[in-house]
C-alpha cells in the first residue's frame, strides 16, 4: 500500500506516526513545500502533485485550512479515497462545487474529527441512544487552551491558527466541540454566535466563540477559547434528575461525584482509532463524517446571525 500525505506539520507527522504503529509496511510520500523542509523518518519527499507515478491507496489532507479546497480538487484525479483533516474548508464559498466533483468521481471521504472516538463521548452516545432527550434539559461544552502550548519549539504567531487568512481562529481550530454535539444530538433548530479576538495573544484570528445551540426540548452551550491558562475540555448534561460531567481530559464521565465511566486512554489514542476506523471502511460508501456530512457541521461553525 502506497498513501499521500499533503502537508507535513504536526498533524500530518501525527498521522504518519499512528500509519507506523498500525501498519508498518505502507509506503508513505508526503507533497512537501520546499525543498529545505526537514526529513521525516519513512517519508518520502516529493515537491507537486506532477511527481507522483503511482497510484495513492488514499490521501491524507492536512496542509493548512485553507489550502483545502485546492487540495482536494487536485487530489480527484487520483480516484482514492481521502482523510481530511477537520475542518475540510474555511469558508462555504466552494462547498457546492467540491461536492459535485466528489459525487462525479465517487470519491470517498472521511473528515478528521477524532473526538468521536473519545471512549467518554462513545459511551455517552451509547447511554443516550437508550434515553429520551427530553429528559435533558441543557447541555453546557467547554473548551479552553492556551494557544502558545499548542504546539512546542515553534512561534504560535507564525501558525496558521494564528492567521484569520490561513483559516485560523479557535472556532474552526475546535471544530471539533460543534461535531461532537451535532454527532450526539443531530442538527440544531436554530443558531446564535458569538466570534471575537478578545485576548492580547499576537494574532488576528477569533480566540474566544460562543455558541447556544436550540434543540426542541433544551439548549446547548459552546464555549472555545485559545487563552485559558490551565486547559479544561468538559461537556456538562442537565438532566431532569441528575447531571453528567464529561472531563475529556480525565477521561472520565462522573455524575453527583461518582464515577459513572472512566477510559486508560487518551485523546492522543483517538487518532489512532480513528485510522483504523478509517481504513477498515475505506472503500465503503458507509464512511462516517463525510466531505457532504461535515458541511453540516461546518455551516454551524461558521454561523454568524444571532
Amino acid at each position: 500500500m502506497k498513501i499521500l500525505i499533503i502537508g507535513l506539520g504536526s498533524i500530518g507527522k501525527r498521522h504518519v506516526n499512528v500509519i507506523r504503529e498500525l501498519h508498518p509496511e505502507i509506503e508513505i510520500f508526503a507533497i512537501r513545500s520546499s525543498e529545505t523542509a526537514e526529513e521525516v523518518p519513512f517519508v518520502t519527499n516529493l515537491y507537486s502533485l506532477d511527481e507522483i507515478s503511482f497510484q495513492p491507496d488514499f490521501i491524507i489532507i492536512s496542509n493548512p485550512t485553507n489550502l483545502h479546497a485546492e487540495s482536494i480538487i487536485s487530489s480527484v484525479k487520483f480516484n482514492c479515497p481521502l482523510f481530511i483533516e477537520k475542518p475540510a474548508l474555511h469558508s462555504l464559498n466552494d462547498v457546492d462545487a467540491i461536492q459535485k466533483l466528489l459525487d462525479e468521481n465517487n470519491i470517498n471521504t472521511y473528515v478528521g474529527c477524532c473526538l468521536r472516538f473519545h471512549k467518554c463521548l462513545e459511551y455517552v452516545k451509547a447511554e443516550l441512544s437508550n434515553m429520551p432527550l427530553d429528559s435533558i434539559n441543557e447541555v453546557n461544552c467547554y473548551y479552553g487552551s492556551y494557544l502558545p502550548n499548542w504546539r512546542p519549539g515553534t512561534n504560535y504567531t507564525e501558525s496558521y491558527s494564528a492567521k484569520k487568512e490561513n483559516g485560523g481562529g479557535i472556532h474552526l481550530d475546535s471544530i471539533h466541540e460543534l461535531d461532537y454535539v451535532y454527532w450526539l444530538f443531530n442538527k440544531p433548530e436554530v443558531i446564535s454566535s458569538s466570534k471575537r479576538k478578545v485576548s492580547q495573544l499576537e494574532i488576528d484570528s477569533v480566540d474566544n466563540a460562543n455558541y447556544i445551540l436550540e434543540y426542541s426540548d433544551f439548549n446547548v452551550n459552546v464555549t472555545l477559547n485559545y487563552f485559558r491558562p490551565e486547559a479544561k475540555r468538559t461537556l456538562e448534561i442537565v438532566f431532569e434528575d441528575q447531571v453528567w460531567m464529561v472531563d475529556l481530559l480525565k477521561n472520565e464521565v462522573t455524575e453527583s461525584g461518582n464515577v459513572l465511566f472512566t477510559s486508560e486512554e487518551t485523546i492522543a489514542d483517538t487518532y489512532v482509532a480513528q485510522m483504523e476506523c478509517f481504513l477498515e471502511n475505506l472503500h465503503s460508501s458507509a464512511m462516517m463524517n463525510s466531505f457532504k456530512e461535515s458541511m453540516d457541521v461546518l455551516n454551524i461553525c461558521l454561523h454568524d446571525k444571532q
